[in-house]
């Protein structure tokens, strides 16, 4: 199972517990490592099983040794795209799924495509909770060199399955995103998917609050 090891980060802010063992990602963040477990059901559907501390007795591991290869395989199985490329693959699943004709899925996802074709927003994510990449310098490195043209970016803890990161040259209002993600946690998103009510910024080589 070495290569169904992830990671999964908790705000340290909030009222949740975080599982043992952990590591500190900042003064408001940890990481927990967890394997991604096939159904016995389902081979397709995968469950998280924590790494506990009687899990790495029983595999003579230590937490340092098993996180250091969660992180190699989020390096591995990570994803950055627009916003506009994930709705539209998103909207072609989801259009096919609806009684419709091959025109009136092709005009529905069309309209995902105009609806965000100018706005640099990027999702990021890994494994069954995608958030956990912020938890890799080495990725939030990468995105910054490779998508983000070195520039620095602000990171919403949108869920705890995928982050939204927006480049710091959009020049989008702080205010405005830390409002957006107060209403999103309130008003839109399962309290278990929850992630932070905080607005986070990497900017060079460091993982700030904004």
């Amino acid at each position: 199972c070495r290569d169904k090891i992830f990671l999964r980060v908790f705000s340290t802010d909030g009222d949740i517990m975080v599982p043992k063992p952990s590591r500190s990602v900042a003064p408001w963040l940890s990481a927990i490592c967890y394997v991604a477990v096939e159904s016995v059901c389902d081979e397709n559907v995968l469950f998280p099983v924590n790494v506990s501390t009687d899990l790495l007795t029983l595999w003579g591991k230590s937490f340092d040794e098993v996180y250091a290869v969660a992180q190699e395989n989020m390096k591995r199985v990570y994803t950055c795209m627009r916003m506009r490329e994930a709705l539209i693959k998103n909207a072609k699943a989801y259009a096919r799924t609806l009684d419709m004709s091959q025109e009136e899925q092709n005009r529905y996802v069309m309209a995902a495509l105009i609806k965000f074709q100018d706005i640099p927003i990027y999702v990021l994510g890994a494994g069954l909770f995608g958030a956990g990449a912020i938890a890799v310098p080495e990725i939030l490195s990468e995105v910054s060199r490779t998508i983000m043209d070195w520039c620095g970016f602000y990171i919403i803890p949108s869920s705890t399955e995928e982050l939204l990161l927006i480049p710091l040259w959009y020049g989008m209002s702080t205010e405005e995103m830390k409002e957006t993600i107060r209403d999103t946690n309130v008003k839109t998103l399962d309290p278990t998917k929850q992630l932070s009510d905080r607005l986070y910024l990497y900017k060079s080589g460091e993982l700030l609050l904004a």
